[in-house]
């Protein structure tokens, strides 16, 4: 599974028109824990471990270093794959096997997301909350089965973005604007890596 996903800021207006006649699917509260070691040495590379209520998942990066119109992940959820992809000792609890190798938590996130389907594009309003501060974004999602679906996705997600009059800007994550606010060394390290632009 492939996510290609754009991000957006959303006004008032924006979110009204983009929902008009959108399917509403689910609300739901999670929280997601994410890991990395001391020296950065997934999230500086572009990949994500996290934990969602509990449940690991992987993300790998698809830009292959250029300069990137739209996210694009492969996401891995099962757990022997990720310890596979992670060298992690097997026979240990993942908690346990991620903290015998130097990975620690670096950020607990609780989010609400409103999720939405408008034709084969899934619509995520999602409003983060880091306990000291908010986020609110939005996401316009096409999930593909293979790599050379991605740049039509991509193209698919900007025509439907401009066909609801959206503004097409770069837009900071959820994750990357907590570092952002309150990592800055973190930040700083995803900045000289290239995995973040800062503007």
């Amino acid at each position: 599974m492939i996510e290609v996903e754009k991000k957006f800021t959303l006004g008032e207006k924006d979110e009204k028109r983009l929902l008009k006649d959108a399917e509403f699917l689910s609300e739901k509260t999670f929280t997601d824990v994410y890991y990395d070691t001391e020296q950065f040495f997934l999230t500086s590379r572009d990949i994500w471990l996290r934990s969602r209520e509990g449940m690991f998942e992987l993300k790998l990066p698809l830009h292959n270093g250029t300069k990137r119109r739209a996210d694009q992940y492969e996401e891995i959820t099962d757990e022997r794959q990720i310890r596979n992809r992670l060298h992690l000792n097997s026979n240990n609890a993942i908690e346990d096997a991620l903290d015998r190798a130097s990975y620690m938590p670096f950020c607990v996130c609780k989010t609400t997301r409103r999720k939405h389907k408008k034709g084969n594009f899934t619509i995520d309003i999602d409003l983060a909350n880091f306990h000291d501060f908010t986020y609110g974004i939005a996401e316009i999602e096409l999930v593909v089965s293979d790599k050379h679906e991605v740049e039509s996705a991509v193209e698919k997600i900007t025509h439907f973005a401009k066909a609801h009059n959206l503004t097409l800007k770069p837009v900071t994550g959820k994750i990357i604007e907590f570092l952002r606010q309150r990592r800055q060394p973190h930040y700083q390290k995803l900045v000289e890596s290239g995995v973040v632009e800062d503007f």
